[in-house]
């Protein structure tokens, strides 16, 4: 199996960080990135890869942002000002919706 990235969260996130989690056969990774930009690249590069590799039998991804929560931090899933997650952005999703004549 290949990583194709340094898959290892920040030690001491600020407030508004963002991170990929990425979860294959059974194990978790997170990587921080910078904007959704990355963050959609990192993720559409992963799954590629793993579609090549007979290995990886299950994967999935998120993007979390980190916020305060009752005077301590905690990552939460980042959704968009219309409540959209990453999910929504994935070029793969985008030429599905697409052929289905969505916009």
């Amino acid at each position: 199996m290949s990583l194709l990235f340094n898959w290892i969260p920040r030690i001491s996130p600020n407030v508004g960080d963002l991170r990929v989690w990425y979860w294959r056969n059974g194990e978790t990774y997170y990587l921080n990135v910078d904007s959704i930009e990355e963050a959609k690249r990192v993720i559409e590069t992963q799954a590629f890869t793993d579609l090549q590799d007979s290995s990886v039998t299950v994967n999935t991804f998120g993007l979390d942002v980190y916020e305060n929560d009752r005077d301590y931090g905690k990552w939460f899933t980042w959704y968009d000002d219309n409540d959209n997650d990453i999910d929504y952005y994935l070029s793969f999703n985008q030429e599905e919706e697409d052929e289905c004549g969505n916009e």
